[in-house]
């Protein structure tokens, strides 16, 4: 597998001048099943009750061409609760999903004729790329240089990256912090989509600003996994890598939130806004 760092100038404005002059760029959310986890993977709490959480992935229209963030999950699904997801762990870690026909990124893509130019990958975990699977076509991949790139064999794995032959790094090492935020690469140099830093729940998970004439967004991922008060004032669960640096990126997404309500804040795997 081929690993290219990827380049870009440095962003010296403020999200006050980059939000008064948005551009015509457009998003789509698109469902593609459910995942069950326990409510302690999510927050922090002794709770053990399983939370069925629906699973997205988004498709970013710029000028440029068409770009997929995360695959969601696969067309296995439909047909088998853990579908790719196999090892020596698999009966102790592997989470419960679901799929219906047709709600695969890749049945999307065919059913509404969409060619992609790019794929951003999120963090690793499989619910974000178990989809790539159904995508044969597309070899490469957009993520960040700090996500690990291998999965936990022979432990836990699903092998979803097979096909993948390259992949564009994003180093965040010189990228400018934006407060509230952290990094921010201005991924097609227009001011339109702002790839952000968001260590924490994952080594090297991102987020994304979509500066839209139509409708501004804050792409949270998983950084902001689910709308609940709790997790505002628990913090993130088991699955985040970094408690800590997990519930300071929750708190300035809120923050950012707070300072541009004109922007529309979509949780990782929230029915609604976080507002």
């Amino acid at each position: 597998m081929i690993e290219t760092i990827m380049k870009f100038s440095k962003t010296e404005k403020s999200w006050d001048e980059i939000l008064r002059t948005p551009c015509n760029i457009l998003v789509d959310k698109i469902f593609t099943g459910y995942v069950t986890v326990k409510k302690y993977h999510m927050i922090k709490t002794h709770e053990k009750s399983d939370v069925k959480m629906p699973v997205y992935c988004y498709i970013i229209r710029h000028k440029s061409g068409n770009y997929l963030i995360d695959a969601g999950l696969d067309m296995s699904h439909q047909t088998q609760e853990y579908g790719m997801q196999r090892g020596l762990f698999k009966n102790f870690l592997a989470c419960s999903a679901t799929q219906e026909k047709g709600d695969s990124i890749g049945e999307y893509l065919k059913n509404n004729n969409i060619k992609l130019k790019g794929i951003f990958i999120t963090h690793m975990h499989f619910d974000h790329t178990a989809g790539l699977i159904d995508l044969p076509e597309y070899d490469r991949i957009i993520m960040s240089k700090d996500e690990p790139k291998k999965e936990h064999k022979p432990f836990l794995y699903g092998d979803y990256f097979r096909h993948i032959k390259h992949i564009d790094l994003i180093d965040f090492e010189s990228a400018t912090k934006i407060s509230p935020l952290g990094g921010a690469i201005d991924f097609f140099g227009d001011g339109s989509l702002f790839v952000i830093d968001t260590y924490g729940h994952s080594a090297g998970h991102i987020s994304f600003v979509v500066n839209s004439k139509t409708e501004p967004q804050f792409i949270a991922s998983d950084a902001y996994i689910y709308e609940s008060d709790e997790l505002t004032s628990k913090g993130p669960g088991k699955y985040t890598l970094d408690y800590t640096k997990g519930y300071q990126v929750i708190k300035d997404i809120i923050a950012f939130g707070e300072a541009y309500p004109n922007v529309k804040i979509v949780t990782g795997h929230g029915k609604r806004n976080i507002r």
